[in-house]
């Protein structure tokens, strides 16, 4: 290796370690993801999945929500389970900051005795597990899974660098983002390198987006607010039916509310099925949205946040703005 080459966190070197031997040691292992799954919740859940049946594994890759219809191009995407572990001796967690974020997948008694993995990049992440492998300065999951494939010098089938760069391009904003340092740029190269199609992904994720999404796009932005440089918008179900999409077909729609130059913040109010309200946040680089999120129970990064509240999408959206309002008076801005 050479001595520019990427690496682990030094800090992750004993866990890498303990991870390898809790591998070894399984024959059957469950890997799950979080609820309403990203492409790096994805892109970790099918790249590890292939890594290990590589290695002779028996591997259950699952996730609460079904797979989003863009990353549907995934090898794999079509045998993710919704089921909570049953029998398998190892746990995996990718990508989720708690055990909570798991949705349905977690189950109290059936993780119970069973040595359970946290792989995760996510700042607020609440260090659950008995192997923490958390990195807040890695850009995305699969690029810690990289890393810890190549620290363990475990071959990658073929299947594993596409999913793992398309994690990255996902929670990069294809490298747009304050998140992207020289190390996930290598990391990125390499997969390219062992056959990831930057292009075809590309391609999937930002230029093959269905009719329903334009029309969504056209009434979040029709119900557009801005006020204290916070802009915020609404994502209902009437929108939903209106344009006969479904809440996936609203991905990225914030990231394009956060791009004008007359907001510092910007928050998408989603209705839910269950009839809670998802609450997502976007900022520029100087407000931390972080703090925010985990005020209200949820989590995730300095730029890139959100929330799950109960209630009525008026009560929520109230809440959260005076929430809002009440943090930028005190001390919420400054480097994630």
């Amino acid at each position: 290796m050479s001595r520019d080459a990427p690496t682990l966190h030094v800090d992750l070197d004993q866990p890498a370690l303990a991870f390898a031997e809790h591998i070894r040691a399984a024959e059957r292992i469950y890997i799950g993801t979080h609820i309403d799954p990203d492409g790096d919740a994805i892109g970790s859940l099918l790249g590890l999945a292939w890594a290990l049946r590589d290695l002779g594994k028996q591997v259950t890759a699952a996730c609460a929500d079904s797979v989003p219809d863009v990353y549907g191009f995934l090898p794999g995407s079509d045998g993710v389970t919704h089921e909570a572990p049953v029998d398998e001796d190892l746990i995996i967690s990718l990508d989720a900051g708690g055990l909570d974020r798991l949705g349905k997948l977690y189950d109290p008694d059936r993780f119970a005795g069973k040595p359970v993995v946290n792989i995760d990049h996510h700042v607020t992440n609440t260090r659950f597990g008995d192997v923490v492998l958390v990195d807040p300065q890695a850009a995305a999951t699969t690029e810690i899974l990289y890393l810890l494939a190549d620290r363990l010098e475990l071959p990658l089938p073929p299947q594993s660098p596409v999913c793992f760069l398309t994690g990255i391009m996902t929670d990069t904003r294809s490298f747009r983002t304050s998140n992207t340092t020289p190390r996930v740029l290598q990391v990125a190269a390499r997969l390219m390198q062992a056959g990831a199609p930057l292009t075809d992904i590309v391609q999937q994720i930002y230029e093959s987006k269905p009719v329903a999404s334009l029309c969504l796009l056209g009434q979040v932005l029709e119900s557009m607010h801005k006020a204290d440089r916070i802009i915020w918008s609404e994502l209902t179900h009437n929108m939903l039916r209106a344009c006969h999409a479904k809440a996936e077909d609203a991905n990225g729609i914030i990231n394009l509310l956060n791009s004008t130059h007359e907001a510092d913040m910007a928050i998408l109010f989603r209705e839910d099925a269950d009839g809670s309200v998802d609450v997502g946040f976007r900022s520029k680089p100087h407000v931390n949205v972080a703090e925010i999120a985990v005020a209200l129970g949820g989590g995730g990064h300095p730029q890139a946040s959100g929330c799950q509240l109960s209630g009525a999408l008026p009560d929520v959206r109230d809440r959260v703005l005076n929430t809002v309002r009440r943090m930028r008076n005190g001390k919420t801005d400054g480097e994630g």
